[in-house]
Formats: C-alpha cells, sequence, structure tokens
C-alpha cells in the first residue's frame, strides 16, 4: 500500500532501524596511538566517555556522533556528506554495526565511503566501499531503481566495548528543495547535527519539532541544527503513538534566488498551495481518459440513477485491481507521478497513486471530479501542520466533492471545494464512504491546486468499532459442552476479519479461530465455520460450531463450576514496573456479547458472582450473570473511548484490565436439583 518512497525523510527513518547504540565507560584514549588511522572528528567522538553518567547512566549504548552536511550546488546539483559513530556495550549489539546508505536511483552516486571498528585494545579495523555491497531497497516492488549500500560488520562483533563508525560522501541530481533530520534516535545521543551550505543570496526556513534542545544558527550562506545530551525514545506497551511525535526532528525549506536555471526553481513548496498544486498538476497530465476507459465506466454505472451510485461502482472496479508498488525517478518527482492511465488500465495492476489515478479518470467519463489525496500510513496518519511538505506523505488516495444527499463516514470538510469524500482504492476490505483504520484522526492534503490546508479526517467513536456476540452452549454432566457462536462485526472489526477472511486460505483461516476458541477449553474443536460479508454496509457476519471435552470442572459429587465468560478479551495491558515516558493511546472499541449456557434438566445455577460495573474517562464495562429456568445467562459489554492518557496516569489501564480479568474469572457453581 505504500507509496512516496521520499528523499531525505527515508533515509532519516533508515537509520533510526538500523543505527542505533554506542559509547561507555571505556578508556578509548589508547585509540589516540592511532593517529592517522582514524579521522580527527572519530576521535573527537570517542573522547566523550562520560556521556553515560549525563544522559542516561543506565543506557546499554550511545550514539556519539550523528552529523549530516547537505551542500546545494544550484541547478539541481547535491552533494551530502555524513559521520557516523556508535558505541557497543555488548556484544549482544553487534546487529547495530551496520551502515545503510539509500540511493534512490542512478543520478544518486556514493561518491565516497570509509568505516572503521574501533576496539578497546586500540585495534583498529578500516573498511571501503569495496568491502561493502549493494541490495534493492524495495525488495517487494514490481519496479524500483531505489538501492542501498550496505556495510554489515555484524559478525565482528564478539565481545563489546566497540566502536563502529563511517563516513561517505554522496553526489545527487535533484529537483526537491526540502530536508528533513531526525535529532533523536532510540538510544541516547550526544551530538546530533544537521548542516545546510547554500548558493548566495538563498535562504533556508527550519522549522523544529518535539524538542527545545535543538539549537539553530546562520552564518552566511550556512545553516546549522544541533543538539547535545538527548536521552533514548522508545516506544513502549499500550503506545501507538507515531514517532513523528515523540522524536526530535526538524523540516527545512529552501528558497533559491531567482535564476535562469529552472532546476533551481523547480519543487518549491512555501505553503501547503504549493504541495496542493504540485500534486493536482503531477496528476492531471497523467488522467485523461481513453475510449476504453470511458466504455467500461459506462458499463460499470449502466442502471445507476445518481452520482452516489456511480460512485460505489467505480470504486468497487477500483479495488479489483492489483496492487503492485512501483518507484522510478524519484528525485526527480517520480514518487509521486502515476503511470498513464490508459497503461494502468490496461494491465490491471499499479501501485496507489496509479489506482487513484484510473479512479479519477473513470470518475471524470461520468462528468464526477476527484482529485489525489496525499495521506500519511506508517505514521498513523500524523502529518505537521507547519511544515508543508509532500515529504510527510507515503500514501495516496482520491478525494471527490459531494453534495449534502451524500451521508458518508468519511467526509471531510475542504477549503475551496466543501465537502470531499475520501476512497482508497488499494483498500480492498473497507467500502467507498467508510474511514480506513489508518486514516482516521488524521491530516490529508486534497490536492485540487488551491488548497491551502490539510483535511481533518473524522475519529471516529466507539459504535463504528462494534462486535456483538451471540453464544449458545450446551453443558454436560462431565463438563464438556456443544456450541454455536454468532458474531456480528461493524466499522474497522468488519474490515479486520472481512482481511483475514479474504487473504488467508481456509486451512489457516480455520486454525486462527480454533486458536481463539481453545484458549478457554480443553481439547476443542470447531465445526462448520459460515461467513457472511456485507461489503456495502461494512458489516461482517461470521458463525462457527464448536466443542470442547472439558470446560467445566467437578468440585465434589454434586457441584461443578465454570467461567461465565467463554471467550477471553483481546486486551492486555502489561504493568509498568518503571515511570512511563510516553502517553498511552486507547482506541475505539466496543464489544456486547450474550452467552446462553444450558444446563442438562437436572442442574441449575446454585451461586453466581455479583453484578460486576466499572466506569474510567476512557472505558466502561459491566458484566451480570443471572438464570432462567436450566440456562445461565451471562452478559457484559466493554465500551473503549478513542483517548489519549498522560504517562503520568498509565496505571489506571493497568488496573481497569487487571479489574476486568479478576471479574471474568470468577465462577459460576451449578449444582443437582
Amino acid at each position: 500500500m505504500k507509496m512516496y518512497p521520499t528523499n531525505r525523510i527515508i533515509f532519516s527513518s533508515l537509520l533510526m532501524r538500523l543505527l542505533l547504540f554506542i559509547l561507555p565507560l571505556i578508556s578509548l584514549l589508547s585509540v589516540a596511538s592511532g593517529k592517522g588511522k582514524i579521522p580527527d572528528w572519530l576521535s573527537n567522538a570517542i573522547e566523550q566517555k562520560d556521556a553515560y553518567d549525563r544522559i542516561e547512566p543506565d543506557a546499554k549504548s550511545l550514539v556519539l556522533i550523528d552529523k549530516k552536511e547537505v551542500e546545494y550546488l544550484g541547478g539541481g546539483n547535491v552533494n551530502s556528506y555524513a559521520q557516523y559513530a556508535i558505541h557497543l556495550k555488548s556484544r549482544s549489539e553487534r546487529e547495530l554495526a551496520s551502515a545503510y546508505i539509500p540511493l534512490y536511483n542512478k543520478s544518486q552516486n556514493l561518491k565516497s565511503f570509509k568505516a572503521w571498528l574501533v576496539f578497546p585494545s586500540g585495534k583498529i579495523e578500516t573498511f571501503g566501499r569495496k568491502d561493502g555491497y549493494l541490495e534493492a531497497r524495495d525488495r517487494d516492488a514490481l519496479h524500483s531503481e531505489s538501492m542501498a549500500f550496505l556495510l554489515d560488520k555484524t559478525r565482528s562483533i564478539t565481545k563489546g566495548d566497540i566502536v563502529f563508525a563511517y563516513e561517505y560522501k554522496v553526489a545527487e541530481k535533484t529537483k526537491f528543495l526540502q530536508e528533513y533530520w531526525f535529532f533523536q534516535l532510540a538510544s541516547p545521543t550526544v551530538h546530533s547535527v544537521f548542516e545546510l551550505k547554500l548558493p548566495n543570496a538563498w535562504e533556508a526556513k527550519g522549522t523544529i519539532f518535539n524538542s527545545d534542545q535543538i539549537v539553530s544558527t546562520q552564518t552566511d550562506e550556512v545553516y546549522r541544527w544541533e543538539a547535545s545530551e538527548l536521552p533514548s525514545v522508545n516506544l513502549e506497551e499500550y503506545d501507538r503513538l507515531p514517532h513523528k511525535k515523540l522524536l526530535a526532528q526538524v523540516g527545512i525549506t529552501i528558497v533559491p534566488a531567482e535564476s535562469k536555471n529552472k532546476e533551481d526553481l523547480s519543487f518549491r513548496f512555501e505553503n501547503w498551495q504549493d504541495v496542493s498544486e504540485f500534486g493536482y498538476k503531477t496528476f492531471l497530465r497523467k488522467t485523461k481518459p481513453t475510449l476504453a476507459i470511458q466504455k467500461k465506466a459506462d458499463d460499470l454505472v449502466a442502471g445507476s440513477e445518481t452520482n452516489w451510485q456511480k460512485i460505489q461502482a467505480i470504486s468497487r472496479y477500483a479495488q479489483s485491481l492489483n496492487y503492485m508498488q512501483i518507484n522510478v525517478d524519484l528525485n526527480s518527482g517520480g514518487g509521486y507521478e502515476p503511470f498513464d492511465v490508459g497503461k494502468i488500465f490496461e494491465r490491471h495492476f499499479g501501485d496507489c497513486k496509479d489506482m487513484s489515478a484510473l479512479t479519477i479518470a473513470m470518475l471524470a467519463t461520468q462528468g464526477i471530479d476527484a482529485y489525489p489525496v496525499s495521506a500519511n500510513v506508517d505514521e498513523e496518519a500524523f502529518v505537521f501542520d507547519s511544515w508543508p511538505s509532500p515529504f510527510q506523505f507515503d500514501h495516496c488516495i482520491v478525494g471527490i466533492p459531494v453534495g449534502k444527499d451524500v451521508v458518508a463516514d468519511s467526509i471531510v470538510e475542504v477549503e475551496s471545494l466543501g465537502r470531499v469524500l475520501l476512497f482508497d482504492p488499494t483498500n480492498w476490505y473497507t467500502p467507498v464512504g467508510k474511514v480506513p483504520s489508518y486514516l482516521m484522526g488524521g491530516n490529508v492534503l486534497v490536492e485540487n491546486g488551491q488548497t491551502n490546508g490539510l483535511a481533518k479526517v473524522p475519529n471516529l467513536g466507539p459504535e463504528h468499532f462494534q462486535v456483538e456476540r451471540e453464544i449458545y452452549v450446551k453443558v454436560d454432566h462431565s463438563g464438556g459442552l456443544d456450541g454455536r457462536l454468532r458474531d456480528t462485526l461493524s466499522g474497522r472489526m468488519a474490515g479486520r476479519l472481512r482481511y483475514l477472511y479474504r487473504s488467508l486460505g481456509k486451512e489457516e483461516f480455520d486454525e486462527m479461530l480454533l486458536s481463539w476458541i481453545s484458549a478457554q477449553a480443553i481439547e476443542t474443536t470447531i465445526g462448520s465455520v459460515k461467513c457472511e460479508d456485507y461489503f456495502e454496509e461494512n458489516r461482517f457476519i461470521l458463525e462457527i460450531e464448536f466443542s470442547s471435552k472439558y470446560y467445566g470442572r467437578a468440585i465434589s459429587r454434586k457441584r461443578m463450576i465454570f467461567s461465565p465468560v467463554f471467550l477471553g478479551r483481546r486486551e492486555w495491558v502489561p504493568p509498568s514496573d518503571e515511570p512511563r515516558k510516553s502517553d498511552a493511546v486507547i482506541e475505539p472499541y466496543m464489544l456486547s456479547e450474550k452467552i446462553h449456557f444450558e444446563l442438562p434438566e437436572n442442574l441449575v445455577l446454585v451461586e453466581n458472582p455479583d453484578e460486576f460495573l466499572l466506569e474510567t474517562e476512557f472505558a466502561n464495562y459491566s458484566l451480570k450473570i443471572g438464570s432462567v429456568e436450566n440456562t445461565v445467562i451471562a452478559e457484559r459489554k466493554l465500551v473503549e473511548k478513542s483517548f489519549v492518557l498522560p504517562a503520568n496516569r498509565y496505571q489506571e489501564t493497568v488496573d481497569f484490565f487487571d479489574q476486568l480479568t479478576r471479574a471474568e474469572k470468577r465462577p459460576v457453581v451449578i449444582g443437582f436439583k
């Protein structure tokens, strides 16, 4: 589903994932004896041996230096220089002894590369370009020019207390005039620097996020952003906050002086309208429908009486295309430009921008306007409003202006367009009009060439994430049972199960269901499995027949106990032994469940727990158990709200689910009349 393999942002994120730790209490002053074998910048970095105590005493590793210098030469020519050093405190950190340098296309050339391993004894090993190799960055893409240079020295790390470092230079040709830099990784950082050199009279504007420790300075045509002694940032349990909200970073927009060279003025993004115009023009020249597309669209909408019906028909077809990632000519805007819609239609596959382009072209044949929409999938739809840039997006969907007669969850208000329906043709398990979960609550940019601001996607409530469950069980004298379950799922919950049902084979799907049901009972088997998909309503029904030899447990010759809650919940919230650093994100969800335990005629409910109620600011829960004649009935309901719980209140979630777990484990007692 991913699109938009961007320029610098992916480079930074890859470093964040692959290169993380360094520098303990080591006496590497002996490295000085290796004068000439390592550069001065590395010698200076190694001397920061006391940084652990100042930044994070319990850290397992430390980044000594993370520096990048980018020089714009004019005419689209750019040189990048990087220096990186990391101390590996123990052999367990050996996977971090790797250099990974993305090369997006043929216009990027690795001019030089050098790396070092510095051992505590003072021994130094040096490596060059010949010691690394090129590999494809996008292995799942149908076609991609993106490569990466990789030097992997993980097998050289047989013990700890070692520094891995490298430097390189890349020359490239690009039309983009923006940069992006993460100062903070998943481990403490001693010093992080981004330096930008520009031609005379050029300017740069930096927007800093998530930190007051970043210092910016300017000298003539040199702009510099740096931060020192930054603690680590690690995602914690029950934490769905995107990295963008946690890591110190800067987004930079470059403003060139007036120039006769068109390359200097190619892609300037000083406001959101610039980004909107760029996306609109990029798509406009590729979305002219062919006669074949016209005919297919006419066939699809035959019998439709309203535009909404036409939109539904064309959307269903668009979702039938096969998704294939295609990345070419990225530094010249190719990552944002679809293929011609005629070619997309003929081959019946494409990536998200291709599938969106064909949808737009088909709608145009019916007189329905539609526009490309830039979205973010990897970072949970989060986009900084204060830095207009296509680099913040990694996905393309479709925006369709609609009237008030169209009622749908995925409608956003857009400046200059009014009500716009969002549709993702790559998401074949969410019907048009519904909001994919990865977009909820986030920002998107509808690119009609005029929009000068982001649109907020609705953050829907628990009723759009609902499971209604009815279970009928017959219990025998030995504690075995036979039962049937019926789940009616709606909204995102329907989409999740629909995805599994369509993507897994029958055997694997049934095994998944068996694993789910057998978690509560010994020697469980499942019989028939029936699925009904009401796609347009975004509703999915699952019916399962099952049996278990051992569910109830005899506690005497006349008494038996069993849990009134047959299926476990999906939540597990771990306790926090140490003070939490990041907020806890609660996602909306609703479960309404009723279980009927039919007992043998000579058995009745003897003892049952009292009704259990629990209400908090972020969730409510109830469990009630009773009986009608020889049937025990258990009813439970859980409602979780969309909520961000501050880090200092995380224990509230732990306590909430701990009380639920204990309440659900309370058994009922049945016995002979």
